[in-house]
């Protein structure tokens, strides 16, 4: 399936016939390479001003950058490691990150996949539209599981909608609207 943009945006991997899993895509893997890198690049530079036993300035820089090299590694394993596994045989869709159950449902308990426009973010690029895929679920409350992939483009959050809501046998609730996008987002103007 194509993916268009976006490092958070995911694709549907065919793990075996009955078995879907939602992973990175290759930009995905790309920036948390560059975080491990930076990482990488923090814990040299920070390895060398230990070693000269410079005095002053050079604990601010250690400690910030030993925080970083820290933050960097973290940030590219939770890319590297959000899996959403749909498995019908053992009848669980499980989202896993960091080696931990983010969440787990039964199968059954899925009424529907759910599209959405989910307003706006702030980058340095300016505002930017978020989409996301959610499983809305049956339970003594109705609600929803967010995160089984978000992103800009609502071609690609349809797209892996449909496929797995196709794969799950449920109905896909496409809310990517131009009517959903004109409610502007808290804090943004027109």
């Amino acid at each position: 399936m194509p993916v268009n943009g976006g490092t958070r945006e995911n694709r549907l991997a065919r793990t075996s016939a009955d078995v879907r899993t939602v992973v990175p895509t290759i930009q995905g893997w790309a920036v948390a390479l560059l975080f491990f890198v930076a990482a990488a690049g923090a814990t040299k530079l920070v390895w060398g001003l230990l070693q000269a036993g410079n005095p002053g300035r050079a604990a601010v820089v250690v400690a910030l950058g030993g925080a970083f090299a820290v933050v960097a590694r973290v940030a590219g394993l939770m890319i590297l490691t959000d899996r959403t596994r749909f498995d019908r045989a053992a009848g669980r869709a499980v989202r896993r990150k960091l080696g931990g159950t983010v969440w787990s449902v039964d199968l059954r308990e899925v009424l529907a996949v759910q599209c959405l426009y989910a307003g706006q973010e702030w980058t340095k690029s300016g505002w930017v539209r978020q989409y996301q895929v959610n499983l809305v679920l049956q339970a003594a409350e109705d609600r929803r599981v967010p995160g089984c992939g978000e992103g800009g483009d609502p071609g690609w959050g349809v797209a892996l909608g449909r496929d797995l809501a196709e794969f799950l046998g449920v109905p896909v609730v496409d809310q990517t609207s131009p009517a959903a996008e004109a409610v502007p987002s808290e804090g943004q103007t027109g």
